[in-house]
């Protein structure tokens, strides 16, 4: 990470991009082509306007076996919330790449998300862009970061 230059700056076409965007008012965002809603497509739909469709779908059973598996004893199974099927897409622009929205539950993500930071960002060998700038501090291994009241005086991160 040493030869990496966080103040380098971004090529031109992500340049271009983050200017369209930042400059872009609301209506005009809704209503950009480039701009892919997942969450309004329709999977069963066959149309050829769209540059995205379904590959794939995976069934509820197999998804639950997959998540009991990695919860472990953090959750039991019946309070996982997870929909019939979850389809997976591909865009024609980007072909291989699988696009699988909503798959985790919110369970899961809460799971994931304390492993990450408390179990794998917290060894020398995962350091993120956050390193580069700050020194963490990290709680003792049996607490979390979510158990610091906001108004303690402990410093996490320092310049």
């Amino acid at each position: 990470m040493h030869d990496l230059d966080p103040h380098e700056r971004p090529p031109d076409g992500i340049r271009n991009v983050y200017k369209k965007y930042q400059k872009m008012k609301l209506n005009a965002l809704n209503n950009d082509p480039d701009i892919i809603d997942l969450a309004s497509h329709d999977a069963s739909a066959s149309t050829t306007s769209t540059k995205v469709h379904v590959v794939k779908e995976y069934a509820t059973k197999d998804l639950t076996a997959i998540f009991q598996a990695f919860a472990g004893q953090d959750v039991a199974l019946d309070v996982i919330t997870i929909p019939d099927s979850v389809p997976v897409y591909e865009h024609d622009d980007m072909p291989g790449l699988h696009i699988i929205p909503s798959l985790f539950p919110a369970e899961i993500q809460s799971i994931l998300l304390s492993r990450l930071l408390h179990r794998d960002l917290s060894s020398p060998v995962h350091l993120t862009n956050i390193h580069t700038h700050y020194t963490i501090s990290y709680p003792p291994s049996h607490t979390s970061f979510f158990s610091i009241p906001h108004s303690s005086p402990t410093t996490i991160a320092t310049p």
